[in-house]
């Protein structure tokens, strides 16, 4: 990723993980919440045909034309995206805290479902750029603690409870913030003391980083030794 190369054998995927980054590293000229609607419906088409160009059937750059649905959750239906947008886009602008707003735009564009895939990744990467434009720490959702990432947003998108989401992304700011390092290799380090690349959130829960923890790295996954132990534990396997 940080060399700009796509791995061979997984090229779509690849490249959806560099264009990812690319769009996250990118110098913020002007915030989503400073734009016009036309210019933030263009360039939230523009960012997606960047995102997923590697795959012309998902249809890049293109708003959905059917009802896009994950398990029980309905999102808003074509005949009413664009409107919905709209609206959504005159109240983030409305909204004075740069936290609050750059939460109200990841939210919107996840519940909107504006595209056939890849809206969790444009609702991020906007969230993104509306915090650095405010010398704000960005948000970092690391693998231990996805499900309670998806749990927050479900919890605001079916029972209108928006406390857990705005509180699980203020931890995870302030856990991103903590991580922050001058070389990569420090910033890993420091993020495996978090536990933040354990795969199973059953043994593990982000914290903020550990200095005294010792990482072992184990098939490309970097985590503290407990973890790894509370693993072989469980496996009835020992260590």
């Amino acid at each position: 990723m940080f060399e700009g190369k796509i791995p061979d054998d997984r090229p779509e995927d690849g490249h959806d993980v560099l264009g990812t980054y690319l769009q996250l590293v990118e110098r913020v000229e002007r915030p989503p919440s400073r734009t016009s609607f036309e210019e933030f419906k263009d360039e939230i088409r523009t960012r997606h045909g960047r995102l997923i160009e590697s795959r012309p059937g998902i249809k890049p750059g293109q708003f959905t034309t059917q009802a896009n649905r994950a398990g029980d959750t309905s999102f808003v239906t074509p005949d009413l995206l664009e409107g919905t947008l709209r609206e959504g886009h005159a109240m983030m602008a409305s909204i004075q805290d740069p936290f609050h707003r750059s939460l109200f735009l990841h939210y919107m564009m996840a519940e909107v479902h504006p595209f056939n895939d890849g809206n969790g990744r444009i609702s991020r990467i906007l969230m993104t750029r509306e915090l650095l434009s405010a010398n704000l720490s960005r948000i970092v959702v690391p693998t231990v603690f996805r499900d309670d990432y998806v749990d927050s947003l479900r919890a605001l998108s079916r029972r209108d409870e928006p406390s857990i989401f705005v509180r699980n992304l203020e931890f995870c700011q302030r856990v991103s913030a903590a991580c922050s390092a001058s070389t990569a290799a420090a910033a890993i380090d420091l993020w495996a003391k978090t536990y933040a690349f354990c795969e199973d959130s059953r043994e593990a829960r982000l914290t903020m980083p550990n200095a005294p923890l010792k990482i072992t790295n184990r098939n490309g996954v970097y985590a503290p030794d407990d973890y790894w132990q509370a693993l072989a534990n469980k496996n009835g396997l020992g260590l």
